[in-house]
């Protein structure tokens, strides 16, 4: 008889949707099991439409290779077959057209793999082994049984404190799985012809075994929120190969990620899902309910291990400025979803917008003493007062007091509250009278004053933690202490840390506290003359380094800002994470920032974070203002800057250029900027060589500063070299100079080009490549004075570079795709070995037959010529050699390990299709830097494999 039946067609669902396959009529006679057939599987890509997915990358589409598996009835494996994908012969993103298996007819489970050398997502080798090591003419040879495949466990590689690795596959390959009539028996019967047919479901969903999850970062009106960094928080750490084999995610999850955040984020995590702890949950909020015990923080609704982000950025609403976090666990809580869904689903697309409309709920949170679980942060509101944002290098400020408004705090019987905040300590509200200073909340006293000394009443202490105020010193502007013949608005002449020179320069330091009393004794009579003429006093608050003699650099650096308020109100929230402030002054110092892991056995550097020149319309530089700068060396940088400055003048007269705003003195020269980070600290006006602290990053460490820009970015966004959008840069090189940094090396690395990541160029070129407008300035960490050079972050021997200090950020991968030089796949595992020599025609087979390299052909993502190369005669190493990305080509050219031109696999962001400004092919080394090349050539290449 003639039935209506349909072949077993294969459709490469990579979304989740179910599409119609075509009909076919054909005979058959209904044959005995067991019989040997010939499935003919044809495919088809199909639309999801149960779910709104966005578009689909290529990376994600793509298949590099693809598997089937037969099993039968009893489990045994009966059908086996492999597609690889070649240069030559693609795998279409569609599906192969057709694909014929060998199985037996009878009942049967029909699965489908694809992308098993995926290398962040990973199989073991005795797994991956059983998987594709099965000859395809002799399945019944190969051991492995339904059970077995089903129980087989993918695996992530993730970080830890030095070696943190994105979740995103770097190199290209989704890993996926999928079954034919969701995972059932289907029944193969025997066709015309030795044919298969399938009577049952005639489509097989292929599932990526990562779940997509995008987040878009919008501000409300009138509000402006910066994303600076995010935290992935128990991304699961691997699970089932084959989907729908557990009910729950039972894979350890870990936390170790984090990176630079935008307005839009994208993540690629693997399946976690968890069983909802029960509690009300009537709005989203309530699905980040937390407690904190010993300042830990627990969810009391969401479920143990489930995942979550959060998202860190810097708010600004008028005279409101704040930073604040958001908690946000990952989940369907959208209309279609359910508020207590905490899961993860592979394959699934989510999208979440994160709307910034303002911080009243941390004020909210404040005063009125609730609590808002998804939000924490510190809000100033310095409405009629000042807020000052400080670098971590020494800093000044001008800070001015008004008579009457002091008599007003005198008139009520209080004065100024003060609090102060700093990774060792913290006071509570304080405020100040002649009399001595007092807790705020409940006029408790504290301490008393006698004479230059405070002395705390017994039982009772400033500070929590130790005590940490010796960092502000304040000194009265007079007339004798005046810069250049400036006015009492600007910066004084500092003293001396042991006020060698108060008597020559009219005023002495003291601290916050006797400042403060000062200013409440003379708000009355003025006896000791502390306010002038108009009514108001004037002092320099000299800031120190955020730099503690003493301690171990792990410690000080890559920490939260420290801070003093001196405000009119004050309000801290019950679990004490929010503080609402109406200052009268805010300053707040950031910590140094450096990307060294604390791990390192040696000496690293940090660097400040804001770069002063940028601020200043009347500041710049160019390469006639450099200075003098003895060092052709691409490190050393300290060593040169004390050559070039010491027994110079703190205080010259030219190049220099005083703000109106109370900031202390700037300096045309570039040499002469980065001096001004450091202080005059015996008072005698002259550089001296143990004064210098802070010195002009060398080439080598400016680039430190973009192999690391991730890990600068997690603690301070802007302590990254280039903050601007591409679309600001300029046709004209000169135009882009205020991208650009002077180094304190000479020769074709003078002048650092930011935006590219690590280009540099000569200063003494007749281009616009010769200028630059900027300077980043750094310092050696140590638990002493640190005045000595910093140690590299890196080992090289034997063409192998081990990161001894910067923290790995990419996974060991066997190739990566074609990427851009901000994006993830650009960066550096923890070893990587570089090849013995280029890539030469006599050192391959299998394809290339070329000693250079097309840039042309990087625009085929597949193609990578190291594929081919090895160096054991054995050819063991073949096909883990891959192409360097931008990173690994500047630590060879930083090494001296080119010559001529040589390529990579990292294109630029800045290139434009029409043609604009610096349209290119990528980076290259062009025979003394690496930079981007402009047009198509023949290049040569050197692979790179990541060891361990």
């Amino acid at each position: 008889m003639k039935n209506k039946l349909k072949y077993m067609a294969l459709c490469l669902s990579l979304l989740i949707g179910v599409g119609a396959c075509s009909e076919e009529e054909i005979a058959y006679s209904a044959g005995e099991e067991n019989k040997e057939v010939i499935l003919q599987l044809n495919c088809q890509l199909q639309t999801n439409q149960e779910v709104i997915v966005s578009r689909a990358s290529t990376a994600e589409n793509r298949l590099n290779d693809l598997h089937f598996y037969v099993f039968n009835a009893a489990g045994e494996l009966t059908g086996y077959k492999k597609l690889v994908a070649t240069e030559s012969s693609p795998i279409p993103t569609s599906g192969p057209e057709t694909v014929t298996v060998k199985a037996i007819t009878g009942e049967a489970y029909i699965y489908a793999l694809a992308n098993l050398n995926s290398t962040i997502y990973y199989l073991d080798d005795a797994d991956k082994n059983k998987l594709t090591g099965i000859d395809e003419a002799d399945v019944a040879g190969s051991s492995l049984t339904r059970d077995e495949f089903l129980a087989i466990d993918f695996k992530r590689q993730y970080g830890n404190a030095s070696h943190i690795i994105s979740p995103n596959p770097t190199d290209g390959q989704f890993m996926m799985s999928g079954y034919l009539n969701g995972g059932k028996a289907v029944t193969i019967t025997a066709g015309t012809n030795g044919a298969g047919v399938i009577s049952e479901s005639n489509v097989i969903r292929l599932y990526r075994i990562l779940a997509k999850n995008t987040f878009t970062i919008e501000a409300g009106n009138g509000v402006t929120f910066t994303p600076s960094t995010y935290e992935l928080h128990n991304v699961a750490v691997g699970g089932k190969l084959v989907n729908g084999t557990a009910d729950a995610t039972t894979a350890d999850v870990e936390s170790s990620y984090s990176g630079m955040a935008g307005e839009t984020l994208t993540f690629y995590l693997p399946e976690n899902i968890r069983s909802y702890r029960g509690g009300e949950i009537k709005m989203w909020k309530d699905r980040e309910t937390n407690t904190y015990t010993d300042d830990v923080k627990s969810f009391d609704n969401a479920p143990d291990n489930s995942s979550y982000i959060v998202i860190r950025g810097n708010y600004k609403k008028g005279t409101t400025i704040g930073e604040v976090s958001y908690t946000i666990h990952f989940g369907n809580f959208s209309n279609t979803g359910s508020l207590e869904d905490f899961n993860i689903r592979r394959n699934y697309s989510y999208k979440y917008k994160v709307k910034v409309n303002g911080v009243e709920d941390i004020k909210v949170e404040a005063e009125v003493e609730g609590d808002n679980p998804y939000v924490e942060g510190l809000v100033i509101d310095s409405e009629g007062g000042e807020s000052f944002d400080l670098d971590a290098h020494y800093e000044a400020r001008v800070l001015t007091f008004s008579r009457e408004n002091i008599k007003t705090l005198k008139e009520a019987g209080k004065g100024y509250i003060v609090r102060i905040s700093t990774p060792f300590g913290y006071t509570e509200n304080l405020y100040v009278t002649d009399g001595g200073i007092f807790n705020a909340e409940g006029d408790v006293q504290l301490a008393t004053f006698d004479g230059g000394t405070i002395r705390p009443i017994s039982g009772q202490s400033l500070f929590n933690g130790e005590d940490d105020y010796g960092w502000l010193r304040f000194v009265r502007n007079v007339s004798k202490n005046r810069i250049s013949g400036q006015s009492l608005t600007t910066v004084a002449k500092y003293p001396g840390d042991n006020n060698e020179y108060a008597n020559k320069y009219g005023a002495s330091w003291v601290n916050v506290f006797f400042m403060l009393k000062a200013l409440y004794e003379n708000a009355d009579s003025n006896q000791d003359e502390v306010f002038s003429n108009d009514g108001y006093a004037y002092y320099t608050c000299f800031v120190d380094e955020n730099y503690y003699k003493g301690k171990s650099w792990t410690v000080y650096s890559n920490c939260a800002p420290r801070t003093i308020l001196i405000a009119n109100q004050l309000s801290v929230s019950t679990d004490r994470k929010s503080l609402y402030a109406k200052v009268r002054y805010s300053l707040s110092q950031r910590s140094i920032t450096t990307f060294y892991h604390f791990g390192f056995n040696g000496y690293p550097y940090g660097t400040e974070n804001i770069t002063e020149e940028e601020l200043s319309t009347a500041y710049y530089l160019n390469k006639n203002n450099l200075g003098e700068h003895k060092n052709p060396n691409a490190w050393n940088a300290r060593n040169s800057a004390v050559q070039s400055n010491k027994e110079k003048s703190w205080y010259p007269d030219t190049n220099m250029i005083v703000p109106a705003d109370g900031r202390q003195p700037m300096y045309q020269q570039a040499v002469r900027a980065c001096m001004s980070r450091n202080r005059d600290l015996n008072g005698n006006g002259t550089i001296e060589a143990n004064e210098v602290k802070w010195y002009m990053a060398s080439v080598d460490q400016y680039r430190g500063l973009w192999y690391g820009e991730g890990a600068l970015n997690s603690v301070d966004p802007d302590a990254r070299l280039f903050r601007a959008k591409m679309s600001t840069l300029n046709d004209n090189d000169k135009e882009n100079a205020k991208y650009h940094y002077f180094t304190a090396s000479t020769g074709t690395n003078s002048i650092f080009w930011a935006e590219e990541g690590l280009s540099t160029s000569n200063k003494e070129v007749n281009t616009g490549w010769q200028h630059a407008n900027l300077v980043r300035c750094v310092r050696t960490l140590a638990s002493d004075d640190g005045l000595y050079e910093a140690n590299k972050f890196y080992q090289y021997s034997d063409n192998i570079f081990t990161l001894t200090g910067l923290t790995a950020t990419k996974g060991t991968t066997e190739t990566i795709d074609i990427h851009l030089e901000r994006d993830e796949i650009n960066g550096l595992s923890s070893r990587i070995q570089v090849s013995k020599d280029y890539l030469k025609q006599k050192m391959v087979d299998g394809g290339w037959n070329n000693n250079y390299y097309t840039i042309k052909n990087k625009k085929r993502p597949e193609y990578d010529p190291c594929k081919y190369y090895y160096e054991d005669s054995g050819k063991t190493d073949k096909g883990i050699w891959r192409m360097p990305n931008q990173k690994e080509l500047g630590l060879m050219s930083a090494n001296n390990l080119l010559s001529g031109y040589v390529t990579c696999r990292t294109d630029y962001s800045g290139s434009k299709a029409n043609g604009a400004y610096r349209s290119s092919y990528g980076f290259w080394f062009q025979g003394t830097n690496v930079t981007v090349h402009a047009t198509d050539a023949d290049l040569k290449v050197r692979c790179v494999k990541d060891v361990k």
